[in-house]
């Protein structure tokens, strides 16, 4: 029989991709609990149906999730018909609201293939449509509260409506009266998106792109902040919402989110920075609790125990020859991905088993050494063996495009970022993992080693490539020899060698 082989494998990341009801679904090779040896397609495309088909029947038995708008309706309703039904009265207006507000928030209101002349004309045909039971639109009748949810989620302006209207029906008057405020009210450059627009713009022209990639994600969530299933500020709102209260609302919903404090402090912090900018332009008020202690987020930095080097070299040894390459890189030259990445065919002498190069993070800084480190033998083998035989990076992936890429200005005008080097690490110690070690730890693994050693500590940071702070260390050239280091730190990787 023939093999009913899917399609969507990546040979490259070793990974299954498939799309169903407009989402992408993975997985790798290394999370289908494989062998390295059948990370292939014809390998792994048997796991791969089983995993499919077991998700597969989790999205389709899974309820559909409401949106925001719609299931703050819902909760209203339900708090509404719960009230009412523990004084034993009868609910089951509320109870049918709720149905209808679940299901015709799976349908649009009209068709959605009718065309229209102007957005007037779509709007009036959509307060015109009938609702289920044949009456006319009735704000104070409960099932309205679904019927309101359906005009929202169409982009419906319900500004115009008495906001006690709304209380009564809907309930939540700051919430409503917030929501309602559209778009069409504020003007253009007062508008939270368009600030958010003009700040990333003088952002660009700044920061380097690892930095810039990350500000760029943050600017889009700032565009939509829920909490609680509430919009808690969006593109669309006045600049004026940014008060005292809001700030505070932002801070609590970016810590809701589902992530490390790390994380959250550093997308708190561009907030922050985004609302400096907004003050500035004097568009509003210094809010007094922009630096408030209160609303921090604290970070402490947990010191990895030192490794015992036994362990570290059993774990190079184990590794694949590209990932080992990797790590010898970061050990024997204190590099670091971008280094890897960017590393010259120019910069390598196979002969003189040398390697020179200026740290690229910080190569525009005064003072940045040129460094010579010696190549270990396990080093230079891995090199001669993976590294490109012409033009002018070293290494390449299996394609022969670069391994580091970054784009300040990529074809859809945004920063991009795109790490091979780590992306090839985490796939093969599975994403979800803790890495017992990553390639910087080799970096800091061998600057720790250095600077415990009386006899070279002096030359740790010219190893790791920085410019001199120290008395000590200003007395080093611009360009300096570390081969001696090399060839001593290598005793402590390979003892026996």
């Amino acid at each position: 029989m023939p093999r009913n082989i899917p399609k969507g494998f990546d040979p490259i990341a070793k990974r299954w991709r498939k799309m169903y009801k407009g989402e992408r679904y993975e997985v790798y090779c290394s999370e289908l609990n494989l062998p390295e040896d059948q990370w292939t397609e014809l390998g792994s495309y048997q796991a791969r149906n089983l995993w499919w088909d077991a998700l597969k029947a989790e999205i389709d038995t899974k309820p559909a999730a409401l949106r925001p708008d719609v299931q703050e309706v819902v909760d209203e309703l339900r708090r509404k018909r719960d009230l009412l039904l523990a004084h034993n009265l009868d609910a089951s207006e509320y109870d049918e609201a709720i149905r209808e507000a679940i299901t015709a928030s799976a349908k649009p209101i009209i068709d959605p293939k009718t065309k229209f002349d102007s957005l007037e004309d779509e709007v009036d045909a959509v307060c015109a449509a009938p609702q289920p039971d044949g009456d006319g639109v009735n704000l104070l009748d409960p099932r309205t509260t679904a019927r309101a949810a359906l005009l929202i989620q169409h982009g419906v302006d319900l500004s115009g409506v008495d906001p006690m209207v709304l209380e009564i029906a809907l309930g939540s008057r700051a919430y409503w009266a917030e929501k309602t405020a559209t778009a069409t009210t504020v003007p253009e450059d007062k508008r939270v998106g368009a600030l958010l627009d003009r700040w990333l713009q003088l952002k660009r022209k700044k920061l380097k792109v690892t930095t810039l990639s990350r500000v760029q994600g943050h600017k889009k969530a700032f565009e939509l902040i829920t909490h609680d299933e509430k919009v808690v500020l969006s593109a669309d709102m006045s600049v004026d919402v940014l008060t005292e209260e809001k700030i505070e609302e932002v801070f609590h919903a970016i810590d809701a989110e589902e992530r490390d404090t790390a994380t959250k402090d550093k997308k708190w912090v561009t907030f922050k920075s985004f609302l400096k900018y907004v003050v500035k332009k004097r568009l509003i008020p210094q809010p007094l609790n922009l630096d408030d202690k209160l609303l921090t987020f604290s970070v402490t930095t947990k010191e990895k125990a030192k490794p015992v080097m036994a362990d570290v070299r059993d774990f190079i040894a184990e590794l694949p020859d590209r990932l080992r390459l990797y790590a010898l890189l970061a050990a024997n030259c204190g590099m670091n991905n971008v280094d890897i990445g960017k590393l010259e065919l120019r910069q390598i002498d196979l002969t003189a088993k040398t390697l020179t190069r200026r740290r690229l993070k910080t190569e525009a800084w005064d003072g940045v050494p040129t460094v010579t480190y010696r190549l270990w033998d396990e080093t230079l083998q891995l090199l001669q063996q993976l590294m490109a035989k012409e033009g002018k990076l070293a290494l390449l992936d299996a394609k022969g495009e670069p391994l580091y890429i970054e784009e300040k200005d990529g074809p859809d005008g945004k920063a991009s970022l795109y790490d091979k080097i780590k992306s090839s690490w985490r796939d093969y110690f599975g994403r979800d993992e803790a890495k017992k070690y990553t390639i910087k730890d080799f970096r800091f693994i061998s600057a720790d080693i250095i600077k415990d050693s009386p006899q070279y500590r002096v030359y740790r940071s010219v190893w790791l490539g920085h410019s001199p702070k120290t008395v000590a260390e200003k007395s080093y050239s611009s360009s300096e020899d570390c081969s001696h280091v090399c060839d001593w730190l290598r005793t402590r990787y390979f003892p026996q060698a």
